[in-house]
């Protein structure tokens, strides 16, 4: 009788504390990124919010004089880029690599990527799939490089997107309009940090309304398209 009465004692305790702790709670879960053309989850960020801290902006100590520059030209407007090379040079070689074999803008022949995952308060995240939702050939992921630069995921800076594997980059990325902390190397979410490559240096307004667009899920209704993307 004490037992049963001590076990309601204990529901009756978690049922009064469920709310607060569900209101507090991080939620280490997988964000999962859905193939638009057959509706196939597949696990992109490793452990990553919906949300993430407001404010943000440029690191001071990340980029260096000499870094590449670039132009990416979408449907909805133009936004400049510097690639940090020099702080992230492995994930910043192999970007520039795919902008160079005209891999984003489909003047490889495989068609033009779009913007196919974008989350208000989030980011804008692209790199990996056409218009009409087939995904591209990739080539082979690359070793993370976020520890090593320690480059924290602010406003407007560009990042590698990967599974739950931290060593699984390798086309997307994603563009942050928000400081999302959880995604810095070394957070609790993510000990192991999405790599950090680049910045907006102009044009984050046209991120911004990337993640303001209508969606289906975190899909928008209508494309958003790279039409090119080159280096300056």
């Amino acid at each position: 009788m004490l037992l049963l009465l001590l076990l309601l004692l204990l529901i009756l305790l978690l049922i009064l504390l469920l709310p607060i702790l569900l209101d507090d709670a991080i939620g280490l879960a997988v964000v999962f990124d859905v193939d638009v053309a057959d509706d196939a989850a597949k696990p992109v960020f490793a452990f990553a919010l919906g949300g993430g801290g407001g404010g943000g902006g440029d690191d001071d100590d990340a980029g260096s004089e000499g870094d590449p520059t670039l132009t990416l030209v979408t449907n909805l407007g133009e936004i400049r880029i510097l690639i940090y090379e020099e702080d992230s040079p492995q994930t910043a070689d192999n970007f520039l690599q795919y902008v160079d074999d005209g891999f984003y803008d489909g003047s490889d022949g495989a068609g033009a990527t779009v913007f196919h995952r974008v989350i208000p308060d989030f980011m804008a995240q692209g790199g990996g799939f056409t218009a009409d939702g087939a995904e591209k050939t990739s080539r082979d992921p690359i070793a993370n490089e976020a520890l090593e630069s320690g480059l924290e995921n602010l406003r407007g800076t560009l990042s590698m997107a990967r599974t739950a594997n931290p060593d699984s980059g390798t086309s997307q990325f994603f563009i942050n309009v928000v400081h999302n902390a959880h995604l810095d190397p070394g957070s609790a979410q993510t000990p192991d940090g999405h790599a950090v490559f680049g910045e907006v240096t102009s044009g984050m307004d046209v991120v911004d309304e990337m993640t303001e667009v209508a969606t289906s899920g975190s899909t928008p209704v209508d494309a958003i398209v790279v039409e090119s993307f080159a280096r300056d």
